[in-house]
This record gives C-alpha cells, structure tokens and sequence, in this order.
C-alpha cells in the first residue's frame, strides 16, 4: 500500500485489511470484492480497465475499487514469496482525478484546440455547445473533431470519448 491507501484504511470504514488481505467492511461487498479479485487472477476475461466495485461505507458515502491483473503470481523462485496476482486501485470519487489532458494530447499527437474540443466534447456537449463553451467559430470546433478522429483512430463522439476515458488514472496522487 502506498501512503494514500494507508490513510483511506485507517480512516475509513468501508475497508480494513484483514491478514495482509483488503477486505470491505461489509460482508455482502467483501464477497463481491473477492470475486474481482479472482476473477482477476483467474483465466477470466476482464474488460481493459479492469473491474470496478463499489465499496460503501456506514455514511452513505465511500470509495470505489478498481481491481486489475498482475503476472499471476508466480514465484521466480522456491524461496521466493509469491508475487502479487492482482492490483486494487481505491479511490473516493469525490476526489476523482480531472480527465489526463496533457499526457493524452502529447501521446495522440493533438494540439492545444483539439484537446480544447475533445474535452469540451467529453460531458457530451454537442459540436455547437462546444464551440460556443470555447469561444470559437462551430466550423473551427469541426476541423479539430475531424483531426482528432484522424490522430486517435476513432470515428465517432462515443468513441473518442471511450478512449480518453480509460487514459484516466484509476488514483489520483495522493
């Protein structure tokens, strides 16, 4: 664990950690908990961002879970311990991290206005309410779509933002 999932068990009481195990505080979401967590280990096929629970706590509130897989766990040798087979990723959504748009323009090759657009784009604003959010002419906003379509190989709005959205970090820095 790093310091910011140390803090999140201490103080919270959706989580505790339970023979060097995470474990939800309650009993119906800790089976659902375990479940991604063999799922992930297992042969099942997950989806490319994982699995995601959620982890509620007694306020109403909580965190959510993504779980990923790791190289299943093998040791590299007898007297080696095992190897982690999965990785839990908890964040509390109200701390969600903001959309990753320096790091996915520099990866997709987009400049500064396409960037502007596709963000604009992503709480799915039509091309019209975009441009106007952004100050800038409708037939602008369309050139940069169709560019970025064309540097991130998508074709559609959905698409597009399906893309950014798994470049999101499943933690923010804590």
């Amino acid at each position: 664990m790093n310091r910011s999932a140390e803090r999140q068990v201490k103080t919270s009481n959706a989580l505790r950690i339970v023979n060097s195990r995470i474990e939800a505080m309650r009993v119906e979401v800790s089976s659902i908990l375990s479940k991604a967590i063999s799922d992930a280990i297992g042969d099942e096929a997950l989806a490319p961002g994982g699995q995601q629970v959620a982890l509620p706590d007694d306020d109403g509130a909580g965190y959510l879970a993504t779980v990923l897989p790791l190289d299943r766990g093998e040791r590299r040798n007898l007297t080696s311990p095992f190897a982690a087979a999965a990785a839990v990723f908890v964040q509390d959504p109200t701390l969600a991290p903001s959309l990753p748009g320096e790091a996915f323009a520099k990866l997709y090759g987009l400049t500064g206005g396409e960037l502007r657009v596709a963000l604009a784009r992503s709480p799915g604003l039509g091309l019209k309410e975009a441009a106007d959010l952004l100050g800038i002419r409708e037939t602008t906003a369309k050139t940069h779509l169709q560019r970025i379509f064309e540097k991130t190989g998508t074709s559609r709005q959905a698409e597009l933002i399906q893309l950014l959205m798994a470049a999101t970090p499943p933690v923010k820095a804590g």
